[in-house]
C-alpha cells in the first residue's frame, strides 16, 4: 500500500508532516504532481491505479489547482474510479472544504463546522475493528484551535469512528467502489518536533492519533504493529525477607495469582548477602510471577547520574559481581535490566550500560539529569526511548497514572505497561489492583512477565511484500518466536544502535554470528524460523572505556548506613510511624555529598 500525496509546486507543509507520520508507522508515500492525476480528463480515461493505493486529499492543496472550481469538484466526485480508498484530512471550516467533502462523500457529508469548545472527544462502541483499544473511551476536552465536526445528511450512511459532542469528528463511508475516510482536525502535529516542558502526547492527541489509527488500518499488516502486548509491575528497593515494610512476599504471591500479574523486584545489589532462604525459595519456585532486576548498586544519591565513566564502570562491575554471588548462593538469575535509583541517570550511564551489555534500562523519569533537549512525540510513541547513548530506555508509571486512555495508547504503539511500586503501595493495594484490572480488561491477551522478558519481547513487526517479516527490536537482547504453522524469514533490525557504537558481534542462541549488516545508525540480521521455533538474539558491545575508580572507604561506610536507615524507616512505617521522620532526617544527613 502507498499513500499518494498530490502537490503543485512543492509538498504542502501539512502533507510533509503526514509523510513523516506515515513513514514512522512504516508506510510508503508517493508524492505526485496534480497534473499527473489528470484533473481535466474524465475518470474513465484515467484508468485505475495499483490496488491498495490510497489518495490523500488535503483541501488546502486542491484549492490551489488552477482549473475552474467546478471542474475540480467534478473530478473529485469521480475519483473513486482511479482510487479505491481516499483519506481526507486538514479540514477547515471554509466553504471550499465543505464543497470538497460533499463531492467526495456524494452528499452524505454537508459541511465542516467548529466544535464546541467544552466538548469531549470520544470513540463510540463497536469501532474496535478500526480504532482498536480506543473504542468506547472518552479522551478529554477537544482542541478548539484545530478540532471541527462534520454536519451530515439526515439519512447519511456514514460510520462515525470518533465524535465530539455526538457529532462526527472521524468517520468512514463507502460510495460505490470507493472507501472514504475523513478526519476533521485542521492541523496535524509534527511528531519530530520537541515537546514543550510539561506537555505530553495527550495534549496533541486529536492532531496525530486519529491519523495514525486510519493510516495503520489502511496499511493492514504492511506497517509497524506490536508483535505482542506486555505488562509488568516493578517493586523498588525491598530486601528479600519474608516481610518488608507493608510487603509480605507470601501475600504478594497470592495477589499475583489471584489478579493475574507478574512482579519484578528492583533489587539493590548491596543487599545480596542479606537475603533470607525462605524469600529466595519463594522466588525460585515462582519464576513466572516473581523475579528480580538491578536497582543501581548501592542506591546512593544519584550514583548513576555521574558523567565519570570510571565510577560508572566500577559501580557496574561491583553490581555484577554481587549479583553473580547471589546467583551462586540462591540459584536465582537477576534480569539483565537496570532500574535507576531515584530515577536519576546521565547520558554517560546509558553508554556504560551498553558497554556492559545490559539489555536495557527502565525508569520513571524519561530524560537524563540536566538534559537540555526535550523529547519528541515520536519518542513517546515507540516501545522505548533510544536517543540517549544509543541505548533503550523503557518508561514506567505509577498505578494512578495508568488510566484507560494510557492503556489504549500503550497498546496501540506497542509500549509495554510497566508500573512502579513501593512498599507503601501495599498498605492498601486497591490502587495497584485497580491498575492491574484496567490493563487486563482493556488490553486483551496482555502477557504479564518478568522485566527482562517484557523488554526482550516488546517488538514491532511488519510484513514485507516478499512474504518475510521485519522485526524492530528495542532491547539489545531479543526473544523471537514463530507461532505460525509455516516457516518465516525474519529481518531483525535495531535502528538506534548508532554509528559510534563498538558492536563486537551478534549472538543467536549463544552462538557467535558475523552475519549482520550496518546501515547508518541501524544494525540488522536475518534468520529463518520453522513453525513453533524460538530463538534468542543479542548484540554484544565492547566496553571502549576501561578506566575504573576506587569508591573509597567513605563511600562504602555511607552506603552501609544509608541502606540500614532506609530499611529501618520502611519497617518502622508499619510499626511506629512517628519514628519515620527521625530516620528520614538521618537518611537525608547521610545523603550529603
Amino acid at each position: 500500500m502507498r499513500l499518494v500525496i498530490p502537490y503543485i509546486d512543492e509538498v504542502h507543509p501539512l502533507d510533509a508532516r503526514l509523510t513523516t507520520l506515515a513513514s514512522f508507522l512504516g508506510l510508503l508515500c508517493e508524492p505526485v504532481t496534480i497534473q499527473s492525476l489528470e484533473f481535466q480528463r474524465a475518470s474513465s480515461e484515467g484508468g485505475r491505479r495499483t490496488l491498495g493505493d490510497v489518495l490523500v486529499v488535503n483541501p488546502a492543496v486542491v484549492e490551489q489547482v488552477p482549473q475552474p472550481k467546478e471542474e475540480v469538484l467534478n473530478w473529485l466526485s469521480s475519483i473513486g474510479e482511479q482510487f479505491g480508498k481516499i483519506f481526507v484530512y486538514g479540514l477547515r471550516t471554509k466553504r471550499f472544504d465543505a464543497e470538497v467533502v460533499r463531492a467526495l462523500s456524494r452528499g452524505h457529508v454537508l459541511s465542516v463546522v467548529p466544535a464546541d469548545r467544552a466538548a469531549t472527544l470520544s470513540f463510540p462502541q463497536g469501532t474496535e475493528d478500526i480504532c482498536e483499544g480506543f473504542a468506547s473511551l472518552s479522551i478529554g476536552t477537544c482542541d478548539p484551535s484545530s478540532d471541527h465536526v462534520l454536519e451530515v445528511a439526515v439519512h447519511s450512511q456514514i460510520r462515525t469512528l470518533a465524535m465530539i459532542a455526538a457529532k462526527p469528528f472521524m468517520c468512514y463511508l463507502e460510495t460505490e467502489n470507493t472507501e472514504v475516510y475523513l478526519i476533521s482536525a485542521e492541523d496535524l502535529a509534527d511528531i519530530t518536533r520537541e515537546l514543550t516542558p510539561g506537555s505530553s502526547w495527550k495534549d496533541h492527541f486529536s492532531r496525530f492519533v486519529p491519523h495514525a489509527i486510519i493510516l495503520r488500518y489502511l496499511a493492514g499488516r504492511n506497517c509497524w504493529r506490536p508483535n505482542r502486548h506486555y505488562a509488568a509491575l516493578v517493586l523498588d528497593d525491598p530486601l528479600l525477607q519474608p516481610d518488608y515494610g507493608y510487603v509480605s512476599f507470601p501475600r504478594l504471591l497470592e495477589l499475583a495469582e489471584k489478579h493475574r500479574f507478574s512482579l519484578t523486584l528492583a533489587f539493590i545489589p548491596h543487599n545480596w548477602h542479606r537475603t533470607s532462604r525462605s524469600a529466595a525459595n519463594l522466588l525460585l519456585a515462582n519464576p513466572a510471577k516473581l523475579s528480580i532486576c538491578y536497582h543501581g548498586n548501592d542506591h546512593t544519591p544519584g550514583e548513576f547520574a555521574t558523567s565519570d565513566y570510571s565510577i560508572l564502570n566500577t559501580l557496574l562491575d561491583t553490581a555484577k559481581v554481587r549479583m553473580n554471588r547471589f546467583a551462586e548462593q540462591f540459584q536465582i538469575i537477576c534480569d539483565n535490566v537496570m532500574v535507576f535509583p531515584q530515577g536519576k541517570f546521565s547520558h554517560e550511564s546509558m553508554h556504560a550500560l551498553r558497554g556492559h551489555n545490559f539489555d536495557s534500562a527502565v525508569n520513571t523519569i524519561a530524560q537524563p539529569l540536566g538534559e537540555g533537549e526535550g523529547l519528541r512525540l515520536q519518542d513517546l510513541c515507540e516501545p522505548a526511548i533510544t536517543k540517549y547513548g544509543n541505548f533503550p530506555l523503557f518508561r514506567r508509571k505509577s498505578p494512578k497514572a495508568m488510566g484507560d486512555v494510557d492503556v489504549a495508547f500503550n497498546r496501540f504503539f506497542g509500549i509495554p505497561m510497566i508500573l512502579v511500586l513501593h512498599h507503601e503501595d501495599f498498605r492498601d493495594p486497591a490502587a495497584v489492583i485497580g491498575a492491574v484490572s484496567t490493563i487486563n480488561k482493556l488490553s486483551h491477551g496482555v502477557h504479564w512477565a518478568s522485566l527482562s522478558h517484557v523488554v526482550q519481547n516488546s517488538l514491532l513487526a511488519k510484513h514485507a511484500n516478499d512474504g518475510s517479516i521485519c522485526i524492530r527490536a528495542y532491547s539489545t537482547r531479543v526473544r523471537l518466536e514463530n507461532s505460525d504453522d509455516r516457516p518465516y524469514r525474519y529481518t531483525i533490525e535495531w535502528p538506534w544502535v548508532g554509528r559510534d557504537s563498538v558492536l563486537q558481534s551478534v549472538q543467536t542462541d549463544g552462538a557467535l554470528s558475523t552475519s549482520f549488516c550496518r546501515t547508518g545508525d541501524s544494525v540488522s540480521t536475518e534468520l529463518l524460523l520453522a513453525p513453533s521455533e524460538a530463538t534468542s538474539i543479542n548484540l554484544l558491545f565492547t566496553d571502549i572505556i576501561t578506566n575504573r575508580a576506587s569508591l573509597g572507604v567513605r563511600h562504602h561506610a555511607r552506603a552501609y548506613l544509608r541502606r540500614r536507615m532506609c530499611e529501618a524507616a520502611d519497617n518502622q512505617a508499619v510499626k511506629s510511624p512517628r519514628m519515620v521522620g527521625c530516620l528520614k532526617r538521618l537518611h537525608t544527613f547521610l545523603s550529603w555529598p
